[in-house]
């Protein structure tokens, strides 16, 4: 996957631990790491592992992307719903956009399936560098949940 994203620009994205109050991850911490290797970067940059985020330092980054993390997809359907409703988050673009992410909780877990959800993720924000599979054919295994929505609705 690394020569696949070779000479990408990371993504800017915000990952939501928790949404209020804001939390998301630090530089340090194997989540970040999993982010950066799949294309991403935090807009979030700071060395404490479980910060609380500035909902204005961030919608003064304007992340491209909103990367959340569950197995319950009804629940998450209708946190984001409510976020679209609060003055703050109606800032950020990528909500605006629907430019949001849902991983699984392995993304959570310092365990083997994390390396399975950075594909996931890799594939969702750099869909062109995973187009043609390692043999030269099209590649259809980007799942449809996650994928990016088309270059002109950027």
């Amino acid at each position: 996957m690394a020569e696949r994203l070779s000479g990408s620009r990371p993504i800017p994205v915000l990952l939501v631990v928790w949404p209020e109050p804001l939390i998301s991850v630090g530089r340090n911490t194997f989540i970040a790491d999993a982010l950066r290797r799949a294309g991403a970067e935090n807009v979030i940059r700071t060395a404490q592992d479980w910060p609380n985020a500035s909902l204005e330092e961030i919608a003064r980054q304007q992340p491209e992307y909103l990367i959340f993390w569950s197995d319950q997809s009804v629940q998450t359907e209708h946190q984001i719903a409510e976020l679209r409703g609060r003055p703050g988050w109606r800032r950020l673009e990528a909500l605006r956009r629907n430019r949001i992410i849902v991983l699984s909780e392995a993304m959570a877990r310092p365990a083997p399936r994390l390396v399975d959800v950075i594909e996931q993720l890799a594939r969702a924000l750099h869909p062109e560098r995973f187009s043609r599979d390692v043999t030269g054919e099209p590649s259809s295994a980007v799942p449809a949940a996650l994928r990016r929505p088309p270059q002109g609705t950027r």
